[in-house]
């Protein structure tokens, strides 16, 4: 099972499921990879030492899979940028993000030196991988549709 603590209150007609803050939800990493997704923000993951710790890598995996972080920085016309964003920087960036402690060294990727959307691999155990959609863009422009 896995734990997960409520930070707002959440409520989904279709399921019935309802939770107030201060609420802890417990689930199967299925459930728990849903709520994430489904309310981004609402829901932290409680790491349970007497769990078996492929159960909450699977669901920080999930949560990695359906994040997209964006970077707005200065580029020339071939968007070549003019300052390379690092992996620690990347790293960081998924930390705010998702309130996790992913060490520095947790993506193997070469420094991103050009506009576009990347699949960053996050590796979070010897046989848990995650991948996080990294879009970097020109600053002043308008994110891409989706």
């Amino acid at each position: 099972m896995t734990k997960l603590l409520c930070t707002s209150s959440y409520h989904n007609t279709a399921s019935g499921d309802r939770w107030e803050p201060g609420a802890t939800v417990e689930c199967t990493p299925d459930k728990a990879a849903f709520l994430l997704h489904d309310a981004p923000g609402c829901f932290e993951l409680q790491m349970d030492e007497s769990a078996d710790p492929g159960d909450d890598l699977a669901v920080v995996a999930a949560k990695l899979n359906a994040l997209t972080v964006t970077f707005a920085v200065k580029a020339d016309e071939k968007g070549e940028l003019r300052k390379p964003i690092a992996p620690a920087r990347v790293v960081s960036e998924i930390n705010n993000a998702t309130g996790l402690r992913l060490p520095q060294g947790a993506i193997e990727h070469e420094p991103l030196r050009q506009l576009g959307e990347f699949a960053i691999g996050v590796r979070l155990a010897e046989d848990v991988t995650a991948s996080v959609k990294v879009i970097v863009q020109r600053k002043g422009e308008a994110p891409p549709a989706a």
